[in-house]
């Protein structure tokens, strides 16, 4: 069984460290550019349009804070977004 795991492991494509932060930073593009139009958008509902877990939009939002491109107004119910800095796109 551990030879079989082992086999399979080999044979997984990597990413290149430049693909996956190009592909991080596509998605931060993309959730700035949906909460730009639906400022109240929840990050489960952010999760299923794009197709990724919550904790990946959970970071990419961490991301995007770190930057100052996002910061979040008002309670995590009845608050929203607040796009900041240039256009991403």
């Amino acid at each position: 069984m551990l030879e079989m795991t082992w086999a399979a492991a080999e044979l997984t494509p990597t990413r290149s460290p430049e693909s996956s932060v190009e592909s991080s930073g596509e998605t931060g593009a993309e959730i700035l550019s949906m909460l730009k139009e639906t400022p109240a958008l929840t990050i489960s509902a952010l999760a299923q349009h794009l197709k990724l877990s919550t904790r990946a939009v959970e970071k990419q939002i961490a991301k995007l804070k770190a930057q100052n491109r996002l910061r979040r107004v008002g309670a995590n119910k009845g608050g929203h977004w607040d796009v900041l800095g240039p256009k991403p796109w």
